[in-house]
């Protein structure tokens, strides 16, 4: 190389460096600056200032630029170190950049530009490499600290009294899943024995079976979050369009399908982008007509609804419409709804003393005069309306903008009660005073033979967010005072991480031990809970937290306002998994920030409020720290959190769209459900990344995964042949909201 070229090389080198040290110089001190002014860190201004200084310097080839710089990246560690202690990703963010704009400096063409100053030389290169061995030592403390997945646990182990496989009073095995939660209480429990935590590293791909509809014709995704059923030999699901299939249990091979045609495009109105493709089928109901021949045609009969608000029946065993129910085999739900703008059911049905029960959803928090979102009660055998309920109790007649269903209900046959958790009224932001509902944010009991309410208890007191009751409640027996037996009771779980238990005769709630979920589920949101890839935009959550800091309890018209927990939760629709036997409690909960802007005012009937999304910095990353999922394990009785442990990787999920093929433990929003064994097993999905997996109940410890060709947004299940095979079958049809990858696939796993 000449002298010239060598000469222009280093003149680049450094000159490019220059530029970019003043330009993040810039940023970061007039950001500082306005981050000041607000109250905010004097940490960006002062850093700003030092990078423009060094950027001079470096420009004049003064050697004083490394000791300005390192000072920086010194002051830099103790203030990010001061902030979030040794959280290894809370600190990547903050150090990772500066870090590695301060190895530029150590270019052989930049050492050459700068004019010789021992003293400063030897004094920065100390001080850097003092920085560089801190940050290994932060690496190798965070690795030594344990297991990363971890929040806290599995140190309460103890607190389970029994051997989990043996433990005396467990019920009898039931091959089949009859019910969405196995049973119509929701406790997501199998009793089967054959999968171990001892053997479940063997299970494998037993069959996988596609519904068809992905890619789909108007390449719109829709959201396949499907738990079937399994009744005798044949497993029956809904596809995200609406069909009903039956499926060979053994193979997966399709027995029969029946196509409603939904008109999906018509059932997708809601206004929001995020809401769009909302349009979901959960799962079917199975039921036994009595008094009818075994062989009778609709004897047994599979009920689904229809994207298109059709509540559907059809023959278990050949799929062919029941021409007794309704008109030819269907009932529209939409015959004296107020609206036919957006409603719909993704409300599972629960069948219970004859009538087929379920309520409608509609595009809540978009606009006001929705539909109103009335529970409904239908002959199982006619399709007949027997009842329908408003349930804020307002008067006989369906109204706009009342509080939805739209949530797995529960029910319990020998109390003759049905147990709905209820939505909000839509916009969110309430309604004028004097005209809001009574019963938003409930668990409604209602009698199942009249529709009259029984019971309510209301979780929260206002409809300013979209805070809705949205998992199922769950059904079990509380033991009771001494010599007062088993109490029935309710257990329901809130977006705000709410554990209520409740006597489900009475929506009495029960003495229970005060529960510490052991991890904050909910704000204020401080500067130091803020994150970014960079310190850019680090800089630029921490303004908008500054913005919005005193609105996150109250939402005021002209500006925006931050919401955590998030209307995702705390916990949705995915609800919990309850080993009713050992009161051992599993659940997935979300801590993700929302960012709602300024609420644009106008008519009442026709007001609409802008959706809220996550709080993303502009490169795409959360601006909250991670973690963002978490599975918990309570021992519901004693009030103990037996372990938390971060759940997804960022495998799947990183910013700006693309997939970091990493499994780092960041802890990922979730979406979904899980099972629960006797054995002691969890299996979920739930998380961004595409894996199932098997979660040791007792640990925490993930003892199986396997990786999935969709996002499985969707509650596993498991049931088990006439031969004695366990099969555990998942569906992963991915979920727009989630940004996970479509599909339509339903995938069961097995033992050899």
């Amino acid at each position: 190389m000449s002298a010239v070229d060598d000469e222009s090389g280093r003149n680049v080198v450094a000159v490019g460096l220059c530029v970019v040290l003043a330009t993040s110089g810039v940023l970061l001190g007039l950001g500082g600056l306005k981050l000041l002014m607000q109250g905010g860190s004097v940490y960006f201004l002062c850093t700003g200032v030092a990078c423009v200084a060094a950027a001079l310097m470096l420009w004049f080839g003064h050697a004083g630029c490394l000791g300005v710089y390192a000072a920086m990246l010194a002051w830099t560690l103790g203030w990010s170190l001061w902030q979030v202690g040794l959280d290894f990703w809370a600190l990547a963010g903050r150090l990772g950049l500066l870090f590695a704009l301060g190895m530029a400096f150590w270019l052989p063409p930049v050492m050459r530009w700068l004019a010789p100053a021992p003293r400063v030389d030897r004094a920065a290169r100390l001080v850097t490499m003092g920085f560089a061995v801190s940050l290994a030592g932060i690496v190798v403390a965070g690795v030594l600290r344990g297991k990363p997945a971890y929040e806290s646990g599995p140190q309460a182990v103890p607190a389970l009294r029994a051997d989990l496989r043996d433990e005396a009073g467990a019920p009898p095995t039931s091959p089949d899943w009859p019910y969405y939660g196995n049973d119509a209480g929701g406790t997501h429990y199998s009793s089967l024995a054959q999968i171990r935590p001892d053997n479940v590293a063997g299970l494998r791909v037993a069959w996988t079976y596609r519904t068809g509809e992905w890619p789909a014709a108007d390449n719109e995704p829709r959201r396949l979050e499907v738990t079937p059923l399994k009744v005798g030999d044949s497993l029956y699901l809904c596809s995200a369009r609406g069909a009903l299939i039956a499926l060979d249990i053994r193979t997966g091979r399709e027995r029969w399908r029946h196509d409603p045609h939904a008109d999906v495009a018509a059932a997708n109105a809601a206004p929001a982008a995020d809401v769009s493709g909302a349009v979901a089928c959960r799962g079917v109901a199975h039921h036994v007509l009595p008094r009818m021949a075994p062989d009778a045609v609709c004897a047994a009969r599979i009920y689904g609804v229809t994207p298109d608000a059709r509540l559907l029946a059809v023959d278990a065993r050949t799929g062919a419409p029941c021409p007794d129910f309704g008109r030819a085999g269907q009932v529209d739900m939409r015959d004296g709804a107020s609206s036919h703008r957006s409603y719909h059911a993704t409300s599972v049905p629960q069948v219970v003393r004859g009538r087929v029960v379920l309520g409608g959803w509609l595009s809540d928090g978009q606009s006001v005069g929705e539909p109103g979102g009335r529970m409904r009660a239908y002959d199982a055998r006619t399709g007949a309306l027997v009842w329908s309920v408003d349930p804020d109790e307002a008067g006989p007649g369906p109204r706009p903008s009342e509080p939805n269903a739209w949530a797995p209900i529960s029910a319990d046959e020998a109390l003759g009660m049905i147990y709905v958790p209820t939505g909000n009224v839509p916009a969110d932001a309430g309604l004028p005073q004097g005209a809001q509902p009574r019963r938003y944010g409930t668990v409604l009991a209602l009698d199942a033979d009249t529709g009259q309410p029984r019971w309510t208890f209301q979780a929260r007191r206002h409809a300013l967010w979209d805070y809705d009751v949205a998992s199922q409640p769950v059904l079990t027996d509380w033991p009771g005072a001494p010599g007062q037996g088993r109490i029935p009771a309710l257990v329901q779980v809130s977006k705000r991480g709410q554990v209520f238990v409740l006597d489900r005769r009475t929506g009495e709630p029960l003495p229970v031990p005060a529960l510490d979920m052991g991890a904050q589920t909910e704000g204020p949101l401080r500067e130091s809970d803020m994150w970014g890839l960079t310190p850019f935009d680090h800089l630029w959550c921490r303004l908008r937290l500054r913005q919005a800091a005193a609105l996150q309890t109250a939402r005021v018209s002209d500006a925006p306002h931050l919401d955590l927990p998030a209307a995702i939760g705390g916990v949705n629709w995915g609800g919990v998994a309850l080993d009713p036997h050992r009161g051992v409690l599993v659940l997935n909960w979300a801590r993700l920030p929302l960012y709602d802007p300024p609420a644009e005012a106008s008519s009442a009937s026709s007001a609409t409020t802008q959706a809220a999304g996550p709080f993303l910095s502009p490169l795409g990353a959360p601006c909250a720290a991670p973690p963002y999922g978490h599975l918990t394990a309570v021992d519901l009785r004693q009030g103990r959190v037996l372990w938390q442990a971060r759940l997804g990787s960022a495998y799947d999920s990183v910013p700006l769209g693309l997939r970091s093929f990493l499994p780092i433990p960041l802890a990922t929003r979730t979406a979904g459900g899980a099972l629960i064994t006797g054995t002691g097993l969890v299996f979920t999905v739930a998380a961004q990344e595409q894996a199932l997996r098997a979660v040791d109940v007792r640990t925490g410890d993930v003892l199986w995964q396997d990786r999935l060709p969709a996002g499985g947004q969707a509650a596993p299940m498991a049931y088990q042949d006439a031969d004695g095979r366990a099969y555990v079958v998942i569906a992963a049809g991915g979920h727009p909201a989630a940004r996970t990858r479509p599909g339509d696939y339903l995938i069961a796993y097995a033992l050899p």
